[in-house]
């Protein structure tokens, strides 16, 4: 059985025992969405991801994973969504985002910006934008940007 269907059968298999009160299914809906990702089928994707969640981590993870799959598909609302997320997490109180948290989101809006508002083709500055991802401590989703950041040379 290949990686990739282990996975989605756990999911499946577990989708009403996932974390906690789970009315929603909504830990259930983003862990599938991220499975599409996985598997590039990213319209499937987009129609999971719930559009908020009572658990912080899980929110920002999916709109972490709903701004990867407007890259991924060239959206015209790539832009608007990396607007709307920064603004999400510069807002949010002290108490809500512990400080390392906060960074791992802010590493990561303001390195996928720098990979959208880059040329193709321009290898210097993918190497400098892979070095920039590889010196940051905190960044989520790391390996995600470092294969983007490649792809551009």
């Amino acid at each position: 059985m290949a990686e990739s269907e282990w996975a989605h059968d756990f999911i499946e298999c577990h989708k009403r025992s996932i974390i906690g009160d789970n009315e929603t299914l909504d830990f259930y809906r983003l862990n599938l969405a991220s499975y599409y990702f996985f598997v590039k089928e990213f319209d499937a994707a987009l129609d999971l991801i719930p559009s908020a969640s009572q658990d912080t981590e899980y929110h920002y993870r999916g709109r972490r994973l709903r701004l990867k799959l407007y890259y991924e598909t060239n959206s015209d609302l790539l832009h608007y969504e990396i607007d709307a997320f920064k603004m999400l997490v510069s807002r949010a109180s002290k108490k809500v985002l512990a400080t390392h948290f906060r960074d791992l989101q802010n590493n990561f809006i303001n390195l996928l910006f720098q990979i959208v508002h880059s040329m193709p083709g321009d290898s210097q500055r993918s190497e400098r934008l892979i070095r920039r991802i590889q010196s940051k401590k905190s960044v989520a989703e790391k390996k995600w940007l470092l294969e983007k950041a490649k792809q551009l040379s």
